[in-house]
């Protein structure tokens, strides 16, 4: 069996987001061939960081499902949003 290894440590301020999310939505294509990307989905998180996570995500969802129009997705597309609470 695999080790799983351990990476640094990361500490998230109060408010502050940690986005997790597949390859599927940083690749769903537009009619014209063109992927969502990254730059599209921190957009739409800086546009909507005040809300609640699950709507952010949603909103992820959303966004990158208009851009492919009619374009069939094949990969699957999970998010994960965590937002630091407390001091």
């Amino acid at each position: 069996m695999a080790e799983i290894g351990q990476g640094p440590s990361l500490i998230l301020e109060h408010e502050h987001i940690l986005l997790l999310l597949s390859d599927g939505i940083l690749e769903t294509s537009s009619t014209g061939g063109e992927q969502f990307g990254l730059d599209r989905v921190l957009e739409t998180v800086k546009v909507h960081r005040q809300k609640p996570v699950q709507e952010i995500a949603e909103t992820i969802y959303q966004a990158a499902r208009d851009y492919a129009g009619n374009v069939v997705q094949e990969d699957d597309m999970t998010i994960v949003i965590v937002r630091a609470r407390g001091e």
